[in-house]
């Protein structure tokens, strides 16, 4: 069985607008604390990622099969849907500035080779 991909698309503060607020804070780390504040920051990405796509999963009617999601990071989550199988989700912020340059790299790159 082929494992989907499925890349969600909407800027974060559409998605989750608290999840939101607490993506800025979360990039402010003193160099002091620089170890732990990684592991700390990987921590609190992963459970905002995690809050994000139950929230998705809940408004797009997915069935989730309780005990199949994981954070592999990438993809940022793999679980299994009920009907689908093995189902891997990238979460991306749209209204990020590098997220957007890539996109426009990606896209140009497409016509070119179009």
């Amino acid at each position: 069985m082929t494992d989907q991909h499925v890349l969600v698309t909407e800027p974060l503060n559409k998605v989750n607008p608290v999840a939101a607020q607490l993506v800025a804070p979360a990039n402010r780390i003193g160099s002091a604390t620089a170890s732990n504040g990684r592991r700390d920051l990987a921590a609190r990405k992963q459970e905002l990622e995690r809050g994000i796509f139950e929230e998705f999963a809940r408004s797009a009617g997915l069935k989730i099969v309780q005990g199949m999601v994981s954070q592999p990071d990438p993809p940022d989550v793999l679980c299994e849907v009920e009907g689908l199988g093995p189902v891997a989700f990238e979460l991306v912020q749209l209204d990020s500035r590098d997220e957007l340059s890539r996109m426009n790299d990606f896209q140009g790159g497409a016509r070119t080779l179009g």
